[in-house]
């Protein structure tokens, strides 16, 4: 690659260079001016919002608590309408456990009459039977005739009854096919009964719990509704502030302006203290790098504005700490309020001259941990020292003088008087 290669190449990447970091200069500078406006929007609306409020004479005193009641007022009626779904919701299982219920009890009905059906065609049978056993078993059956409920008993009791000698052997035999077949027709029927019984039971048993569940919830929703009732009082529906509210918060996400709205004040400072500080860094970037026809990188660019950054912060927690006499009326008491306006004008400037900002900075730090630490030791009296106390001391006004000046002169990094020059 020749020379005049390498210098063509050269030019390409310085150009291409240049081309990036003033592409990214113009998207940093719209980023830092839509922060700087949103929040100052932000900061504007509240302070206008605040006293209007405090001036209508109404409940709602300021931002916060009308912040507060909308929220409120919101969680109130989702909880309505969440009940109201839920009631609804019960009142279809009422519906369900209702048609199961009239089912149910359908089918018992229908099992119980199946079963007294077989017990009266047992009982008939027996009847007809009963003249044609031997002593023995006619005793042993007559007394479960009497008692219905033994008629199953009964029944099995002819598979091994006696029979007298005169009855044929085929109506024997009929006969106890007879009563096999109702028995176990009698036990399919009563263990069917039993089924459509526990099935009605658990059919009442559900619909005493869900009418329970809707009465809790209706009587939670009759409670959460006159809880809204109350705070309609102190902000109506119609309200001009909810109206507005709600009209700021359009556009989605791409609006940030609700939540920095409904922000503490010092939070919105800290935001535009940042975006100032940055934007004062990318006006000083700019004039350096283009109008100057330095050389502009990207890499620099990212720095230069971290530093700037940094400096916007350093003035926001000089201020904060209150060094900075930058506070303004309208805070409650033990509430710290930093006037927006001149904090972001400050990290402006501390941006846009982050090299004096960050010499300010160390010049102060100097100047707090550059104190003395320890006090002169304390000599013991001599004779000199106590003939000085006692003796003429007409001259000793020019050596105090002279301390005082010498300790009035300005003093470098390390505490010591800089020498002043002859004649001053």
């Amino acid at each position: 690659m020749t020379d005049s290669d390498n210098g063509r190449f050269f030019a390409f990447n310085q150009r291409t260079n240049t081309v990036t970091a003033g592409v990214m200069l113009v998207v940093l500078y719209a980023i830092c001016v839509y922060l700087v406006v949103i929040s100052f929007s932000a900061y504007v609306i509240r302070t206008d919002w605040n006293g209007e409020l405090a001036d209508s004479g109404s409940e709602v005193t300021d931002l916060d608590n009308l912040i507060y009641l909308i929220k409120q007022d919101e969680n109130l009626q989702s909880q309505i309408n969440d009940l109201q779904a839920q009631i609804e919701a019960t009142n279809e299982r009422i519906a369900r456990a209702t048609a199961t219920r009239d089912t149910v009890r359908t089918e018992a009905q229908a099992a119980e009459l199946g079963v007294s059906r077989l017990l009266q065609q047992g009982e008939q049978h027996l009847k007809r039977l009963l003249p044609r056993l031997e002593v023995t078993d006619r005793d042993a059956l007559e007394p479960r005739l009497a008692a219905r409920a033994d008629i199953s008993a009964g029944l099995t009791q002819i598979a091994s009854a006696a029979f007298l000698d005169d009855v044929p052997e085929p109506e024997i035999t009929k006969a106890r096919e007879t009563a096999a077949r109702i028995a176990t027709d009698l036990e399919q029927a009563n263990s069917k009964s039993r089924e459509t019984a526990q099935s009605l039971e658990g059919a009442l048993s559900d619909m005493e719990r869900e009418h329970e569940m809707r009465s809790h919830h209706l009587k939670r929703q009759s409670s959460v509704e006159t809880a809204r009732e109350k705070l309609l009082e102190k902000l109506p529906a119609d309200s001009e502030f909810r109206a507005r509210w709600v009209s700021l918060g359009g556009w989605g996400f791409i609006n940030p302006l609700p939540s920095l709205v409904k922000s503490q004040t010092i939070m919105v400072t800290l935001l535009a203290t940042i975006a100032a500080g940055a934007l004062g860094t990318l006006v000083a970037y700019s004039r350096t790098a283009f109008l100057d026809l330095a050389n502009p990188r990207v890499s620099r660019l990212l720095i230069t504005l971290g530093e700037g950054i940094a400096a916007a912060i350093g003035i926001f927690l000089f201020a904060g700490s209150g060094m900075l006499m930058l506070t303004q009326g309208g805070g409650s008491e033990g509430r710290l309020e930093l006037s927006p306006f001149t904090v972001a004008f400050l990290a402006f400037v501390s941006g846009f001259m982050a090299e004096s900002a960050f010499s300010s900075i160390a010049k102060f730090g100097r100047s707090v941990f550059s104190a003395d630490k320890s006090k002169p030791e304390d000599k013991p009296e001599t004779d000199q020292t106590a003939e000085d106390k006692n003796g003429d001391t007409t001259n000793d006004a020019a050596p105090v003088a002279e301390t005082r000046e010498e300790n009035d002169a300005p003093r470098p990094a390390t505490g010591r008087p800089i020498p002043r020059p002859e004649g001053t």
